[in-house]
């Protein structure tokens, strides 16, 4: 993923799993597995997670240190609740979007989160 030529550290980057509640499956085999798993309520967003692990001996947010990212290439769409957008929330991210002279589509969810 070229939004992260600028990074020293290893990041991992992977697909999320979604599992169904009536038929739960458990991948194991590798420490970021955990990581990468959501309800399948949200399969419609074939979401992609990065991860970095700490070196052995650092403590968030103590050891806290930036990993450079470019937010242009990383970003596409950003997708908010319904719900958001009687709440203010869609003027933040447009105006945080603008500040930060990117380019990214921001549409409201057709999914009812009300039941999280």
């Amino acid at each position: 993923m070229n939004s992260f030529n600028e990074a020293e550290q290893n990041i991992y980057i992977g697909e999320v799993s979604y599992y169904n509640d009536e038929k739960p499956t458990y991948m194991t085999g590798n420490f970021f597995y955990s990581f990468l798993v959501k309800h399948n309520y949200y399969e419609f967003e074939s979401e992609v997670r990065c991860i970095h692990q700490l070196p052995e001996g650092k403590n968030l947010p103590e050891d806290t240190h930036r990993i450079p990212v470019n937010l242009g290439t990383l970003i596409e769409e950003v997708y908010i609740s319904p719900f958001a957008s009687k709440t203010g929330f869609l003027k933040i991210i447009e105006y945080l979007r603008d500040q930060a002279g990117l380019d990214f589509k921001i549409s409201v969810s057709g999914v009812n989160d009300r039941w999280i």
